[in-house]
């Protein structure tokens, strides 16, 4: 019998082993012991979740590499049929494989008929319960890897002997705990670091020391003090073992964040090396506090890899803590905007992976369910909708909506496919500091069939001239990031006055825009960083930022093997509560620097006619209107456009306000009616001088504000 997969085989195996639809039942695969040499062999079969034996389940990128193909590997034998499995689950399989007991997986993959739509959408919404009972979640990052240094072999001295495989041709097991029972790995570290072959292979990855380092991290030791990481031999190939862990596909799937996040215990694998998730998530946020205090042009080779490390965990260790926080309740809009840039093989499941974890919809209003029998656009279009009524809020809009603006779906609606800018999740929720629409009249919102969304705002101001996009300084665009900032700064004259339109000076002014009058600071209470209002005393520190002080301008010199920097911070991961002043200084500076990526970053500053300065979307251009619109804390750019005709189209109220009835009419089902004032999203933008709803009492000294209804192509 050929190994290859056949869809008769396959589908005759679901056929044999049902599952019973809104039973919650679901379907285990029983992986059976042998030797490594031996092919796998495992059993499916079918019970109900909640008399499920003790089981664990799988988290995995189904192709590891690009998700939108699945490398076959070899075939494993299930209740007697040979099935293809992809290479990385079938490497996760055999590593997981016990020699002498049987192991109960649930393995999405193979336990759900991907070929039957209504299965998919039956057990999809069972997903969040089946990797919560679990007892243990296993994060399957991928295999061995050529170039891959896992400890050598035969395994490193001082490990236990239950954590060694009997079997010769088996790569021992190397367990990490996260606590002092990892010591011994650490000394066998570095008593084998002056003998290690890859000391001068420029593509060597040591991810056992990658593992180390993480393990130290995580008990309280800063990246500075890491001499392994500084040494300009040992540095490289520990930094490339950090970077293949992190460059597996797991980090970028969507899937993967619901299944960490519920999981009662979760274990991180990278071939034979596992640890605990607790471990990563220890280390990524030990190494978050000091991050800001690392200067951005340091010539250390550590900060890039692990700012993306210490990001990517922290996302979804800190949605954990407030999944399981009982004060706490998490809504949609925020989970979809913080893994939007995650990746999906189906458009579909940019919604659908995250549906799991949302414990509030709104009280009593429709909430979203999976349902493969909708396109990706429609799912999209419902998502949007969904979010209005539950919020009662246009904040949906805020946002990249999508890349281009010559998208066949409406401006108004997000593709949560398209992936945003690097810190746009964060500068969304700093949204929540200004209230632009402070000064509009309340107004309803509604559809117009599937295409057109009337909202209601004004007309505020237009936009006259643009400047190029803020690139982001960590992506390693420090040099151009200057020339654009002082582009921005000298395009000031054309405004031909010191006294700025909206207040102040424009001087003071512009640095506010830049950060968007937002500064990162630290709470003297809790500890913790956050955004709040820029005051006054931000001033000195934009000045001490813009300023290029080459009295104390880096150096960077090879001290006994090591790197080091003169004239910068006597540590690069200083202590703010113990530091010298020089180090407080510089970490103050990099604070503001960090603002003005998140407010700026990959954005383009413009002037208005009426002479505002402020920042929008990199798609902003002359001739666009700002416009202030009810149920948003930020202006919007509208881009006007044809008029459109509604043609008997169905009408369905999103945002219900007081006097709806006088605004819509009570009557009114359908529309036939032809709108002229249509426009198409562009975005959200930070105009100075409007983000406290001044906007209305500027214009009444002109007209009267007049809140109206806008169309939304």
């Amino acid at each position: 019998m050929s190994l290859h997969l056949d869809s008769r085989y396959t589908q005759l195996l679901y056929t044999n082993i049902p599952i019973l639809r809104g039973l919650r039942s679901i379907r285990l695969l029983r992986v059976e012991p042998g030797p490594w040499s031996q092919p796998i062999s495992c059993h499916l079969h079918e019970l109900f979740l909640e008399r499920a034996p003790t089981y664990k389940a799988l988290s995995y990128a189904w192709a590891n590499g690009n998700l939108e193909s699945e490398p076959m590997g070899d075939s494993i034998w299930c209740n007697g049929i040979p099935i293809r499995v992809s290479a990385n689950l079938y490497s996760a399989l055999l590593q997981l494989r016990d020699s002498e007991m049987p192991v109960e997986l649930w393995v999405d993959s193979i336990c759900i008929n991907q070929k039957d739509v209504l299965e998919r959408s039956d057990q999809v919404r069972l997903m969040r319960d089946i990797y919560q009972n679990s007892s243990e979640v296993i994060i399957w990052l991928g295999g061995r890897a050529e170039h891959d240094d896992l400890g050598g072999q035969p395994p490193p001295s001082g490990l236990a002997g239950s954590e060694m495989a009997a079997e010769e041709d088996v790569p021992a097991c190397v367990h990490w705990y996260g606590d002092g029972r990892d010591n011994d790995k650490w000394k066998t570290f570095i008593k084998g670091q002056q003998s290690r072959q890859h000391l001068f292979d420029a593509q060597a990855r040591d991810v056992f020391g990658a593992f180390c380092v993480i393990w130290l991290l995580s008990v309280g030791i800063k990246a500075s003090h890491i001499i392994h990481l500084r040494h300009i031999t040992q540095s490289a190939a520990i930094i490339n073992g950090l970077r293949a862990i992190m460059d597996q596909s797991w980090w970028r799937r969507t899937w993967v964040v619901q299944e960490t996040i519920v999981a009662n215990k979760a274990t991180v694998y990278y071939s034979n090396i596992s640890a605990p998730w607790t471990m990563f998530a220890d280390a990524a946020v030990a190494y978050e506090k000091t991050r800001l205090l690392t200067s951005v042009e340091s010539v250390y080779p550590y900060p890039q890899p692990l700012m993306q490390f210490a990001r990517i965990i922290t996302e979804m260790e800190s949605t954990r803590q407030v999944w399981n926080d009982p004060l706490r309740m998490t809504t949609l809009l925020p989970l979809l905007r913080m893994f939007r840039p995650r990746l999906a093989t189906d458009a579909r499941d940019k919604v659908f992976a995250l549906l799991g974890l949302v414990q509030w919809w709104g009280g009593g209003l429709p909430k979203l369910l999976p349902d493969y029998n909708m396109s990706a656009e429609r799912v999209f279009w419902q998502t949007t909708i969904t979010l209005i009524k539950n919020t009662r809020s246009l904040s949906v809009l805020a946002g990249t909506l999508r890349r281009g603006l010559g998208h066949a779906r409406p401006s108004w609606v997000t593709d949560w496919s398209c992936s945003p800018d690097t810190h746009e999740n964060i500068r969304l929720s700093n949204l929540r500091h200004y209230n632009a629409a402070k000064s509009a009249a309340v107004g309803a919102a509604r559809v117009h069939g599937q295409s057109l969304l009337e909202i209601h705002g004004f007309k505020f101001d237009e936009v006259e001239s643009v400047r190029s996009v803020l690139p982001l300084a960590e992506e390693g665009e420090t040099s151009r990031w200057r020339l654009v900032v002082s582009e921005w700064e000298r395009c000031l004259g054309l405004l031909g006055t010191e006294d700025y339109v909206g207040g102040g000076t424009v001087a003071s002014a512009f640095w506010r825009t830049l950060c968007g009058d937002i500064q990162h600071l630290k709470d003297p209470e809790n500890g913790r960083a956050e955004f709040r209002r820029s005051t006054d005393l931000q001033s000195s520190t934009y000045a001490k930022w813009r300023c290029l002080d080459t009295g104390r301008k880096r150096r960077t010199s090879i001290i006994a093997g090591y790197w080091q920097e003169s004239g910068g911070p006597t540590d690069p991961d200083p202590d703010p509560d113990s530091a010298p002043d020089a180090d407080i200084d510089t970490a103050t500076r990099n604070a503001f620097h960090y603002g003005v990526e998140c407010a700026s970053g990959c954005r383009r500053f413009f002037i208005t006619r009426k002479g505002y300065i402020g920042t929008g979307p990199a798609e902003i251009a002359a001739g666009d209107k700002i416009y202030i619109v009810s149920g948003c804390p930020a202006p919007f750019i509208l881009r006007e456009t044809s008029a459109s005709y509604c043609r008997r189209e169905t009408l369905e109220t999103l945002i219900e306000k007081p006097l709806t009835t006088l605004e819509f009419g009570a009557n009114n089902k359908v529309c036939n009616d032809v709108h002229t004032h249509c426009f198409t999203v562009v975005g959200d933008a930070y105009v100075h001088g409007i983000m406290d709803g001044q906007a209305g009492s500027l214009l009444e000294s002109e007209t009267e504000p007049i809140t109206g209804p806008i169309f939304l192509l």
